[in-house]
């Protein structure tokens, strides 16, 4: 009945519901389809359980995550780095969420909404993670920078930036 589903959803996101390798997670960090490893930050429904289709709806569980998703790990991850380096692991997470959650989930050709693009963070040149409205892409490596000027890390492609709406070198020049 739809009051008892209401009540085991609700219930379901007041704890650790979904056994993920030895531990428990939150429901809403699952989801049937993941296309990279995010643990510990997300998380694919594993295979045994994917049966219970009735069970994973009644809880909301959805097939993929949603932009949103991907920008509250890179959230996490910036406020548990707080101004350091990046870790080899931990930036190459970020670059799997970024082309693979990020962008990967827009509509071809469709930018990152500006609201959202508020808070997400992506690696400058130093590894550190960076609101996204803060940083700027070089596509003019040859141009002397002026102090202060924040620059995507390297592996953050043209294409990412452009659709994260990070604007270019060459563009914040041209306005200057």
């Amino acid at each position: 009945s739809t009051p008892c589903r209401l009540e085991v959803s609700q219930k379901a996101q007041t704890f650790p519901f979904v056994l993920v390798g030895s531990s428990f997670v939150s429901v809403c960090r699952v989801a049937h389809c993941l296309a990279l490893d995010a643990a510990p930050y997300l998380f694919q429904l594993p295979l045994e359980y994917q049966q219970q289709k009735e069970l994973w709806s009644c809880v909301g569980m959805p097939d993929t995550f949603k932009v949103e998703d991907y920008a509250t790990v890179l959230q996490t991850l910036a406020k548990e780095t707080v101004g350091k380096a990046l870790s080899e692991g931990q930036m190459n997470l970020v670059i799997g969420l970024i082309a693979v959650g990020l962008v990967g989930v827009l509509p071809e050709g469709q930018q990152l909404d500006s609201f959202v693009a508020q808070s997400v963070y992506l690696p400058d040149t130093h590894k550190t993670l960076r609101p996204l409205p803060k940083l700027l892409f070089d596509d003019t490596p040859w141009v002397p920078r002026e102090e202060g000027i924040l620059l995507c890390h390297p592996r953050v492609s043209r294409e990412t930036a452009i659709r994260c709406g990070i604007p270019t070198t060459r563009h914040h020049m041209l306005l200057l």
